[in-house]
């Protein structure tokens, strides 16, 4: 597979999103907050990582790149990725 955004596939880079979305939905829902579940299953200002073009998904990681970092060095997350 070829480098999509640095060291990472951009198969990686969707499991890294992925995953640190399961963790916040897992957190607001022990919390009983249900809103970003819903808002993501009703598709509120939400794109599916494998249908965002590359410029989008690249973007979306850079965002987010040091709190998953963070997360996966601290195993926040509820699975291990890449």
């Amino acid at each position: 597979m070829s480098k999509f955004y640095k060291n990472l596939t951009q198969a990686e880079v969707i499991e890294r999103l992925t995953a640190q979305d399961v963790s916040f939905i897992l957190r607001a829902v022990d919390e009983g907050d249900y809103e970003f579940l819903i808002d993501i299953i009703q598709g509120n200002g939400f794109i599916q990582y494998n249908r965002m073009t590359p410029d989008e998904l690249e973007a979306e990681y850079g965002i987010r790149e040091d709190s998953i970092e963070a997360d996966i060095e601290d195993g926040n997350l509820p699975y291990d990725v890449v």
